[in-house]
């Protein structure tokens, strides 16, 4: 095994054992499990908690079984998410978004994204400057986004009726790294 290929499954290993630490609480209800990826023998399409990958990022996300997605490409000018999502927001105040930073990021932040169905967009930041391999969970407020982009037709984000969520980037030169795991429904 190459040095290379030994210090990225060192480096996998940690990531899973820190990941490991983000137990769910009983209440806790996970809403995407970026693990949760399956292949049906014979089938080319992979079932995944996210319908698309654009920008910079198309070709720098790897679907890892059991552990999560994980983003790694030299800008921070992409996303992921799900358009026209089944996933129910609106029985919770808040959710946790657990990730891993890893190694040769250099991005300050992503965010989660939520558009509701009369155009409401907004985001919540999850910073990324811990170090690498420290799992991270971190509370969402639905009703304080950090930011509202555009207000929708009603005023504040309705998490009832959720059209789409995505994970950007800052849309920056900056490499990111960094592993999505899951993101769960909290008291």
């Amino acid at each position: 095994m190459s040095s290379i290929g030994l210090f990225r499954s060192l480096s996998l290993g940690a990531v899973l054992l820190g990941a490991l630490t983000l137990r769910a609480q009983a209440s806790d209800k996970v809403l995407l499990d970026f693990g949760d990826v399956r292949q049906d023998p014979g089938e080319e399409s992979v079932m995944r908690c996210y319908d698309h990958v654009w920008n910079d990022w198309e070709h720098h996300v790897t679907d890892k079984r059991r552990v999560g997605a994980i983003i790694r490409c030299k800008t921070a000018k992409g996303n992921l998410g799900e358009s026209n999502t089944n996933v129910d927001f609106g029985k919770t105040p808040a959710l946790q978004f657990d990730y891993v930073v890893i190694a040769g990021n250099e991005a300050k932040a992503i965010a989660f994204h939520l558009i509701d169905a009369d155009g409401t967009d907004a985001f919540w930041n999850l910073p990324l400057d811990s170090k690498p391999g420290v799992a991270l969970g971190v509370r969402l407020d639905l009703s304080k986004p950090t930011t509202i982009k555009t207000p929708g037709k009603h005023p504040g984000l309705d998490a009832k009726h959720i059209a789409e969520w995505s994970v950007q980037g800052d849309y920056s030169d900056t490499p990111v790294g960094v592993i999505l795991l899951k993101v769960k429904a909290v008291q």
